[in-house]
């Protein structure tokens, strides 16, 4: 794992000013040359935490992985949501509420679901009835997703 995002992880609950503006200065430097290389997103994914401090500086983090492109960010986002569950389980239901909002993002996950094993979908599952949860016109698109 980048020695970077080791560092995000041992800082994000963002207890103190100094961590904040560190947490920053690092997202700020994985922004240059690696800003999307796809080996960076699954640990930058699991960096989300729910119980945290400074939740303006986890979104600076959701919209640096909301810049990778759809056909890496998707199937990465769904592989890892699982992982996701037990310390930021909340991050992940917002990370694909977006992904439902987004038409691309949509698509690209409306094409994956069917070709995911049976648990995956299952676990995937388990996230969209959440996001189903918040509006009907979510549930529509969850619809959309899990009956292709």
């Amino acid at each position: 794992m980048d020695t970077r995002i080791e560092r995000l992880r041992a800082i994000r609950q963002l207890e103190t000013e100094e961590q904040m503006q560190e947490f920053d200065e690092l997202l700020e430097s994985l922004g240059g040359e690696d800003s999307t290389d796809p080996a960076l997103l699954s640990d930058l994914l699991l960096t989300f935490v729910d119980d945290t401090q400074g939740k303006e500086h986890m979104w600076s983090l959701l919209h640096f992985v909301e810049a990778y492109p759809d056909e890496v960010y998707v199937p990465t986002l769904v592989r890892v949501l699982p992982s996701m569950r037990p310390h930021a389980r909340q991050w992940g239901v917002r990370l694909l509420l977006r992904v439902l909002n987004n038409t691309t993002s949509h698509s690209h996950l409306r094409q994956l679901y069917p070709q995911l094993p049976k648990s995956d979908q299952q676990q995937l599952v388990e996230f969209l009835t959440e996001v189903a949860q918040k509006s009907s016109d979510l549930a529509g698109k969850v619809a959309e997703v899990t009956t292709t």
